[in-house]
């Protein structure tokens, strides 16, 4: 009696740690990422950094362009460090300097103009980038449909990397990619 009464206080344990070990909060991306759209807000990592706090970009990944990074960057309310990844499918021209600043997004701290990139692009997919300036689509197969004042939505019709070149003395505050 006393082993059937163990075995099914095993059993009954069993079968609850299996109703209740997986649950749909355990996987907290349940769509795709490519389903998702990509946001890139510099404008917000402006107000969470200090001014002037600089970009760091990796060896080249494609096109002469990096992925991008903040390494031990200030926090704007002064209460230590702290570091970042920005999104892999965004990507800065190596061997230059882009800072984020008040100007309310990533400055170009170049002489003259520098490449950003948009990498891993699908057909189809639509590029929205908040910008003080025109960038110039210099590689890559997009078409700009809208341009409202500081906002360009380019419409991709090749899978591919889309690399834009901007002036110096612009900003770029926001990229979405849907």
């Amino acid at each position: 009696m006393k082993k059937s009464i163990l075995w099914m206080a095993v059993a009954i344990l069993t079968c609850g740690l299996a109703f209740t070990a997986c649950t749909v909060e355990d996987n907290p991306n349940p769509e795709p990422l490519g389903k998702q759209p990509v946001v890139i807000d510099f404008a917000s990592l402006v107000e969470k950094y200090a001014n002037k706090t600089k970009i760091t970009i990796s060896d080249a990944v494609v096109e002469n362009v990096g992925t991008c990074s903040i390494v031990d960057g200030q926090l704007s309310d002064g209460s230590g460090t702290a570091s970042e990844e920005i999104d892999p499918h965004f990507a800065l021209q190596t061997g230059t300097n882009w800072i984020l600043y008040t100007s309310g997004g990533l400055y170009s701290m170049n002489g003259g103009g520098r490449s950003f990139g948009i990498l891993d692009c699908e057909a189809g997919n639509t590029v929205t980038i908040e910008v003080t300036a025109a960038p110039t689509l210099t590689k890559g197969s997009a078409e700009l449909v809208s341009n409202d004042g500081e906002v360009y939505v380019y419409n991709v019709t090749e899978a591919g990397n889309l690399i834009f070149s901007l002036a110096r003395y612009n900003t770029i505050k926001k990229i979405v990619i849907e």
